[in-house]
């Protein structure tokens, strides 16, 4: 079962309303950009490049599942650091993800994932610490629990992408694409996302 490692609610935004003093004079609120262009267009590509923030790979290692959870914390809390500046310069607010750690099998308010997985809906990010704990436990070798970090590390950072992409609307454009698109359509939007 998923288990919460740190928390942050998303605020829905409201919604533009705008009433109008009779029928003939009906102002409209004009619409956003489309879904195309928040994922074409978007701010988030022209902050430029990300400055370092001088984080170290956390000295915990992912043997255990409080290990891996703490784990997680280390390499989320730089990432936490890095990136709120790029998101205002994008336009946007910045809110750090919620992190999870499960196995097993329940249900996201996105459905369930048989590895980890981002859902948009709560911006929670879902760590699957049995499969990273199994693949650092079985290594004997130094160079293959290090690469065994590496591939939690790089799971962490991709649904922490996803998360950015949340933020900045891109993910949400992308799934209001593929909604209707045929299955090469959606499926190659799934591999630019």
């Amino acid at each position: 079962s998923p288990t919460a490692s740190s928390s942050s609610e998303a605020s829905p935004s409201p919604s533009a309303t705008t009433s109008s003093p009779s029928p003939s004079a009906t102002r409209r609120t004009p619409e956003g950009p489309s879904d195309v262009e928040v994922i074409r267009q978007n701010k988030l590509y022209k902050v430029g490049a990300q400055k370092s923030v001088g984080c170290r790979e956390p000295g915990v290692r992912p043997s255990s599942k409080e290990n891996a959870r703490r784990y997680y914390a280390g390499l989320i809390a730089c990432l936490n650091k890095a990136w709120p500046s790029q998101i205002r310069q994008a336009g946007a607010e910045f809110r750090a993800p919620t992190v999870m750690v499960w196995s097993g099998s329940f249900e996201s308010p996105c459905g369930s994932g048989a590895l980890s997985f981002y859902c948009g809906r709560n911006e929670t990010i879902y760590m699957r610490w049995d499969f990273d704990v199994d693949q650092y436990n079985k290594f004997s070798e130094h160079y293959q629990k290090v690469y065994a970090r590496m591939s939690a590390m790089h799971t962490v950072a991709h649904e922490y992408g996803h998360h950015i992409q949340q933020l900045t609307g891109i993910l949400p454009s992308a799934w209001d694409l593929r909604y209707n698109a045929s299955e090469s359509v959606s499926l190659e939007l799934s591999r630019r996302t």
